[in-house]
């Protein structure tokens, strides 16, 4: 875990995602949506491990941000009540779920 904490913030520190540079990014998801998304998973964890830390989610959601998939004020939302975008790893174009830390 601690691993791929370093990883994330490397990429975070080191690259600039730009919308505009991928034009085949999803559509953004609003605060509005995020929170519908959430809800739907409330109870439900998306992972067997260890929960994440604040900081881890926090850093999920600015990665989700960077990348154009939501907007900032999803971000502020999700960091705030604990929740956290799972992305498609292989595309990093898509939200998954929307998880419960």
């Amino acid at each position: 875990m601690k691993l791929a904490s370093l990883l994330l913030l490397t990429i975070l520190s080191t690259h600039t995602f730009s919308v505009a540079a991928n034009s085949e990014v999803s559509s953004l998801i609003t605060l509005d949506e995020y929170i519908e998304r959430a809800m739907l998973n409330i109870g439900k964890r998306c992972s067997m491990g260890p929960r994440p830390t604040v900081a881890q989610v926090r850093e999920h959601n600015l990665y989700a941000q960077n990348l154009g998939l939501i907007t900032a004020e999803a971000a502020l939302w999700g960091s705030n009540n604990g929740f956290y975008p799972l992305i498609d790893l292989f595309t990093e174009r898509e939200i998954a779920l929307i998880c419960k830390a």
